[in-house]
């Protein structure tokens, strides 16, 4: 198998467990509500005012927001542009896109013939451009169905008529999470991680970091939009962007802004030193083979800086062993005259953490384990060739 090693979580396949619990412990600060394009060929929106919120959720909400499930009928089609009454309530914003759909035959219940749903067929999609009431620049607030004005939409492709139904099916939304260079890995992995926890999305990775790239790799990935992350710093805080681009023609539809005070920037990343690449290295994308699957992989320090014989290595724990490595080349050797650590007889490897305990500059090797259906904890050393 492949391992990709970046200063990136998502191309990490395995994170120790106690990094992940400090990092879900941080909190972060302040958002934005940006300007959506009004259409793929207008001006790009850009972040605004900031203000404070103490949470990195309403960047998450936004974006829920802009992918809201949502329905509405067309009320008025003429030369590609439509005039559609939406229901339930839902607020639309300018750059959303809608399936139109036109509605045939129904489905009855075979024992009493009553109508338990209609077909529908998919004919065409639609850009939200304009709501029903002022926009300013901003977003736009979509009206009840019945309400008057309607939302107006430009007709992308296909054909729509008076009657036809526009929707956004609640079905995931399959979304490239496009860390640029420079981001932190514990700041964006607190945002990636509200992300999936909201169910709403099919979270795409890449092990690209240049912006130019992002819209031709989302649709390599087959994804239907682009969250770009990128990162910033203003008065000692450090700033959070997100923007989100169609990936069918590049037009970006959404922007925000969240800042993160120096105090909790520092919990977010206390475990970007375990992914980081090696200081002096030029490129920070290191690619090779491993001969089989890991549960565990970290960097691990065997000697203080100033007698490093070995260097750093690539600690690897795949099954009941835990095994060495060396990296130089893109290539992995085994590290340590290849001496290993080995579970002990039907033990389940649960965490495996290096860290230095005792501040002499080697560091120790925690491991906990499931064994008989206790847990059981070890500290391992490295001394005389042997741990």
């Amino acid at each position: 198998m492949a391992l990709l090693t970046k200063n990136n979580k998502k191309t990490i396949l395995s994170i120790p467990f106690a990094f992940a619990c400090l990092l879900l412990a941080a909190s972060a600060y302040g958002v934005q509500r940006p300007s959506p394009a009004q259409s793929p060929a207008a001006s790009r929106p850009g972040p605004a005012a900031i203000r404070n919120t103490d949470s990195l959720d309403p960047l998450r909400d936004a974006l829920l927001a802009f992918f809201a499930p949502m329905h509405g009928d067309v009320l008025a089609a003429k030369d590609g542009l439509l005039t559609v009454a939406i229901g339930n309530g839902v607020s639309v914003k300018e750059g959303m896109r809608l399936k139109v759909l036109k509605q045939g035959g129904e489905f009855s219940d075979p024992l009493t013939g009553a109508p338990v749903e209609k077909i529908e067929l998919p004919v065409g999609d639609a850009l939200i451009i304009n709501g029903p009431g002022p926009t300013g620049g901003g977003l736009s607030i979509g009206r009840p169905a019945g309400a008057s004005g309607g939302v107006r939409m430009k007709l992308l492709d296909g054909r729509a008529e008076p009657g036809d139904i526009v929707r956004i099916s609640a079905s995931k939304v399959r979304l490239l999470f496009y860390q640029l260079k420079g981001v932190s890995w514990g700041l964006s992995e607190k945002y990636y991680d509200l992300l999936k926890k909201t169910g709403r999305f099919d979270l795409l990775a890449s092990p690209l970091d240049d912006e130019k790239d992002a819209v031709a790799e989302g649709r390599r990935l087959k994804a239907d939009a682009v969250l770009i992350i990128s990162q910033g710093a203003r008065g000692g805080n450090v700033l959070l962007d997100q923007k989100l681009l169609w990936t069918s023609d590049g037009s970006q539809v959404l922007a925000g802004r969240s800042v993160i005070k120096s105090g909790q920037f520092k919990k977010f990343t206390f475990a970007d030193r375990f992914f980081a690449p090696p200081k002096g290295t030029t490129n920070s994308l290191v690619m090779f083979n491993v001969p089989y699957g890991a549960h565990f992989i970290s960097y691990f320090h065997p000697a203080p800086d100033g007698a490093k014989k070995e260097g750093q290595l690539l600690l690897m724990a795949s099954g009941d062993n835990i095994f060495f490595y060396s990296i130089s080349a893109s290539m992995l050797s085994a590290a340590l005259d290849g001496a290993e650590i080995k579970a002990h007889s039907r033990e389940e490897f649960l965490k495996v953490q290096p860290a230095d305990l005792n501040g002499d500059g080697r560091d120790e090797i925690i491991i906990g384990a499931k064994r008989w259906g206790e847990i059981v904890s070890y500290i391992y050393g490295f001394e005389g060739g042997q741990f």
